[in-house]
């Protein structure tokens, strides 16, 4: 089941879509991937979504999130910085870690293009990202 969200980031309200697995119990909780768009891409993007879908299916709770000034997020379109983009992930990972069908122990990244990018900076600056596939 797909769930549009928000959360903060910096200030800004940042947009997303978790999906949670068809096969989840009340109160059981599940690791979890945060996909990451490529520059300028969105969390709609068929990459994104194909890779969020199979995440889903294998049994993952998903988010795909829209990073500052990317798709539907607050933001300056067309500024895209590294930095920023990486306090958007850590953003992301203290919103699914609060989540209450994600083990917070087992967030993981994976991200294309630029997204990989900032999945693998991600990964080496916050020590909640259990791990990282780009």
């Amino acid at each position: 089941m797909e769930q549009k969200i928000t959360f903060q980031s910096d200030g800004l309200k940042l947009t997303g879509i978790v999906e949670s697995p068809p096969d989840l119990k009340p109160g059981e909780r599940r690791p979890a991937f945060i996909v990451l768009h490529g520059f300028g891409g969105n969390k709609d993007g068929q990459g994104q979504t194909v890779v969020a879908r199979q995440f889903n299916q294998w049994g993952y709770v998903t988010l795909r999130i829209d990073f500052r000034g990317c798709g539907e997020s607050e933001g300056e379109h067309g500024r895209i910085i590294c930095l920023d983009q990486v306090a958007d992930t850590r953003n992301a990972i203290s919103y699914m870690a609060a989540r209450s069908e994600v083990d917070p122990q087992r967030i993981a990244l994976v991200g294309s293009s630029f997204g990989a990018a900032v999945a693998v900076f991600t990964g080496g600056a916050d020590q909640r990202v259990a791990a990282v596939i780009s």
